[in-house]
């Protein structure tokens, strides 16, 4: 019976010195939400007159992260000087996020620091785990939606495709971009090639180089908005910055920069670019509306052989008047022919735009 209880014993104290070795979380064992409030804030009182630092970081999650704080600033924070009379408490302010208050008051030292965190458990135990969020690390940017709408003054259907997405645009005016091709009236540019890319007939919308519809019926305007959704909520590749043109009386130069989010090719990928009126003085012939978003002029330059890393060129040329309602859009697709579409392979990974009307 003693030699049992002689090895329990040497047990106990082997698993004691085991488990004091681990000083930044596995030791901790705690079922309850609150039993770890309550040993987090009696071990930190405690801590932090003694100086013992690590015993406090034990009860944050390696991964902390609390409005751009992470664990070694925590840590840092913790191990001041302090006061044998400083004071530390943990309000909870709301359950069902595990959100709490921590306030540490040290009137020696004129320290009154206050502020908000947020608990989890991970594994079998609580740590503090922050609310994730890094002011210094900025949201991969979602894509815009690039849309392409192949229409004419003399369809009868095409105004309610237009109107439809309209309808869309208003409510997401900074994620969605639209074009229209006219085919057949007098806004039709001579570069248009009526190829199965844009659709055979009208009305026919292209989303995101990738996803065709065609026709008018509800059917079919019922897919936008879920196609757009798709779209915008999706990460950007791509973004475009250093954006610079001049318009000149007959074409508009300028440059941009492409920066990538993540690997990929720019084999058959082309940099494309866009000049669209707001509204045009031709007006449709049967609901004498007058049409919007009109394509004037276009370019494409091909990025297979272009230095990505420096700012890329761009001419576009123009044989009309441009107005004041003028607007710039510039896309970057991936198209192995543009004579058809392959959903495997082709898509438009980001657009922007902007107006014509001031010098950048």
């Amino acid at each position: 019976m003693k030699r049992f209880l002689l090895s329990i014993t040497l047990l106990s104290i082997l698993l004691l010195f085991v488990a004091c070795d681990r000083f930044d979380q596995d030791y901790l064992v705690v079922i309850k939400v609150e039993d770890f409030i309550s040993t987090f804030t009696s071990t930190t009182q405690n801590a932090l007159i003694s100086h013992d630092t690590n015993s406090i970081m034990a009860f944050y999650a390696d991964n902390y992260m609390n409005n751009g704080i992470d664990k070694d600033e925590s840590r840092a924070f913790y191990n001041q000087e302090w006061s044998n009379n400083v004071q530390f408490e943990v309000t909870l302010l709301d359950e069902s996020s595990l959100k709490y208050s921590i306030h540490i008051f040290d009137e020696d030292l004129n320290v009154d620091t206050q502020w908000e965190d947020y608990a989890k458990k991970i594994g079998n135990t609580y740590y503090w785990y922050g609310d994730q969020e890094n002011p210094n690390i900025q949201p991969q940017a979602k894509q815009v939606a690039l849309v392409e709408v192949l229409t004419a003054l003399w369809c009868s259907n095409c105004p309610d495709v237009e109107h439809a997405l309209d309808a869309i645009y208003a409510n997401i005016p900074q994620q969605m971009i639209m074009l229209n091709y006219h085919v057949g009236d007098q806004l039709t540019l001579s570069d248009l090639n009526s190829t199965p890319y844009y659709g055979i007939t009208a009305p026919t919308v292209l989303f995101q180089g990738t996803t065709q519809i065609s026709g008018a019926g509800q059917t079919q305007i019922d897919q936008y908005q879920t196609v757009i959704n798709n779209i915008i909520s999706s990460d950007a590749d791509i973004s475009f910055d250093n954006i610079s043109f001049n318009k000149e009386s007959n074409k508009v130069t300028g440059s941009v920069k492409i920066n990538t989010h993540s690997n990929m090719s720019f084999e058959n990928t082309y940099l494309r670019l866009a000049i669209y009126e707001k509204e045009t003085d031709k007006a449709h012939l049967i609901t004498h509306e007058l049409a919007k978003n009109v394509v004037r002029a276009r370019a494409m330059v091909d990025l297979s052989d272009k230095d990505i890393n420096n700012s890329i060129d761009f001419t576009i040329n123009f044989t009309n008047t441009l107005d004041d309602d003028t607007y710039l859009v510039i896309w970057v697709q991936k198209n192995v022919s543009f004579d058809a579409i392959n959903p495997e392979t082709d898509r438009v990974y980001n657009a922007i735009e902007m107006p014509l009307n001031t010098r950048r």
